[in-house]
């Protein structure tokens, strides 16, 4: 412990009790409520960061939704930016530049069973542990994209599913009302049909 650490312990013990209490209530109040109900406002202290936190990453999220579908309309408009994903990676867009440049190598790497994959080095001279690095991001890119890709046809399956599902009930229900019209009809029609036989009775 520090020598001045030592010295206020020592004052705080030779205090009286009411100005030990005093002491304690004031260093409450710096240490924004924490002392005698320790749990309670620790708890409600993290709380609050919590909430803080949450928000900040709202926040966050919403802005990085808002930037990727402006930059997807952006791509998709542009006519010579079609070609590149809304997602591009950094290295990505290296290699195209490289490519347009001039400087750049174009790699195709076939794999057994899976796709083949385009591979561009931005630099003259490639090193081998440039081309690892560069496999190795464009597989995870490819995966992340083709998982992707997959959830959005499963999220476009559900709900033609679930649209198919809701005009199929509305259908039942639109034949099952036309079949009582129906009956009734022919209730009505049966029962006219009767009176008018006995009152030509």
């Amino acid at each position: 412990m520090s020598q001045r650490l030592k010295y206020i312990q020592s004052i705080k013990r030779r205090l009286p009790i009411n100005l030990r209490r005093q002491t304690q209530r004031e260093q409450r109040k710096l240490n924004n409520g924490v002392g005698k109900n320790r749990k309670k406002n620790r708890k409600k202290l993290r709380f609050k960061r919590k909430l803080k936190k949450d928000f900040e990453r709202q926040e966050l999220e919403a802005l990085i939704s808002a930037t990727e579908t402006e930059l997807k309309s952006i791509l998709e408009n542009e006519s010579l930016l079609t070609d590149i994903p809304y997602d591009v990676s950094p290295e990505e867009l290296e290699g195209e530049i490289a490519l347009a440049k001039g400087s750049g190598t174009t790699i195709y790497i076939q794999r057994d069973g899976l796709s083949t994959l385009t591979i561009v080095l931005p630099q003259k001279k490639p090193t081998i542990a440039n081309l690892k690095r560069a496999i190795e991001t464009v597989a995870q890119l490819q995966l992340k994209r083709e998982l992707r890709e997959r959830q959005q046809e499963r999220l476009k399956r559900r709900r033609y599913n679930v649209i198919i599902a809701k005009t199929s009930e509305d259908n039942e229900k639109s034949n099952e009302n036309m079949q009582q019209q129906q009956q009734q009809q022919q209730n009505s029609d049966t029962e006219t049909a009767a009176i008018a036989s006995s009152s030509t009775d």
